[in-house]
């Protein structure tokens, strides 16, 4: 096998791949490299935009985040306003009807004293009339007793009609 193999065969084969080798370095070589360095950087723009639009996203959510937080506080503070506000008018209504009712209680008081009185009065004049009425008719019929004007005059001043 070897003796079949020639010194010009070999060179000539080597010969051939050198000038294949450069015909394809040429005409193949530096665009597939220039495809392959494209491709790289369109590989490498499509990463850096994407962790760019990612960053980006992140930031958004870090914003909403923070405006759902603020809003959230924001209810809350206006649920806390409206609750105080809710119990002062609350506790206002309460002390007004209390204040009401003790002025109810006061004037019915004084109704009812002014009412007894007048009860009073009424009566006493009525006794003061049937004592009247008693002492003129004992009068009439003993008035040489001594005693019994004695007291017809004191059941006159117990009873405050004199």
């Amino acid at each position: 096998m070897l003796e079949s193999l020639n010194l010009y065969t070999c060179v000539f084969a080597f010969l051939n791949f050198l000038i294949l080798f450069l015909i394809v370095k040429k005409l193949l070589w530096k665009p597939i490299m220039n495809y392959m360095d494209t491709r790289a950087e369109e590989i490498e723009t499509s990463i850096n935009e994407s962790e760019k639009a990612n960053a980006e996203a992140q930031e958004l959510k870090a914003q909403y985040e923070a405006q759902i937080k603020n809003a959230r506080a924001e209810g809350q503070k206006i649920i806390d306003d409206m609750t105080a506000r809710a119990n002062n008018i609350y506790n206002s209504t309460v002390e007004k009807a209390e204040q009401e009712g003790r002025e109810i209680i006061a004037r019915a008081k004084e109704d009812s004293e002014r009412e007894h009185q007048k009860i009073l009065q009424e009566s006493k004049a009525e006794i003061a009339g049937l004592a009247l009425a008693a002492a003129s008719k004992v009068m009439s019929a003993n008035m040489d007793n001594e005693a019994n004007r004695k007291i017809i005059d004191k059941f006159l001043e117990e009873t405050g009609a004199a």
